[in-house]
């Protein structure tokens, strides 16, 4: 990643203060400070997920896409933040919303954006395709917290849930540039549902899980009527994992 000695060190650390030892999680730091060759700076948490994430994004180009007049981006399933700040990098005069329904995660997030200084606005949530409140299913990693578990678990937790439409009406938004999506699972749900605002979207990229039975045939009949072009960008079968691009011409 063209990291500096010192960031290549902590880089390395984050792997091994993980959760799963004790005497390293009393000793880790909250997270270290990872600057990219941008100079863009990304806090990432002793957790051994985080650091595999930038990894997925910055080093795998997970969402890579051409796009022009980028303006609007909403990020789904933000996370720390990784893929809002790989766009801000690609679309530097975007303002970006991003939906997370992680505490811990959240902190993260508002951190990487303070550090970028990125135009951001955070909802504290999940995207659902109705207003409200929801029940997150808590997972064993930084990455795994979702609507729509692969197994429910006894852990949840009560968050505010958003639709895509009061999030534009928030922001002052007609239309979305570019729509990130990483709910795991959730796409299934969301895209088959009040979503008539799907119709104003112009670029869609993200991930289609296989746990919920969802792949790419599904992503195509379902964005099909609101005039997009669906490509698989690739496949992961031992996870049952689609990443996928989707263009609406119509917008």
């Amino acid at each position: 990643m063209g990291l500096s000695p010192i960031d290549r060190v902590k880089y390395a650390l984050s792997w091994y203060f993980n959760k799963r030892n004790a005497l390293f999680t009393k000793l880790a730091p909250t997270y270290f400070i990872v600057r990219l060759p941008s100079g863009m700076r990304v806090p990432i948490r002793p957790n051994g997920v985080d650091r595999l994430t930038l990894a997925d994004v910055f080093v795998g180009r997970l969402y890579e896409l051409q796009a022009a007049d980028v303006k609007r981006v909403l990020d789904l399933g933000a996370n720390i933040g990784t893929a809002t700040l790989f766009f801000a990098e690609s679309f530097p005069d975007a303002e970006f919303a991003c939906v997370e329904p992680s505490p811990d995660n959240q902190v993260a997030l508002r951190e990487l954006i303070r550090l970028n200084r990125l135009r951001a606005t955070v909802f504290e949530g999940a995207v659902g395709t109705d207003s409200g409140e929801a029940d997150l299913h808590l997972g064993c990693g930084a990455d795994m917290f979702s609507l729509t578990p692969v197994t429910p678990s006894g852990e949840r937790l009560r968050v505010t849930q958003f639709t895509v439409p009061e999030i534009m009406a928030a922001l002052g938004w007609n239309d979305i540039d570019l729509l990130k999506i990483d709910i795991e699972g959730y796409e299934k749900t969301l895209f088959r549902g009040n979503n008539a605002w799907l119709s104003r979207v112009r670029v869609i990229v993200g991930e289609a899980h296989g746990h919920v039975g969802y792949g790419i045939d599904d992503i195509r009949a379902d964005l099909a009527p609101f005039g997009f072009q669906v490509t698989q960008k690739s496949f992961n079968a031992r996870d049952g994992l689609t990443i996928f691009e989707a263009r609406n011409a119509s917008v």
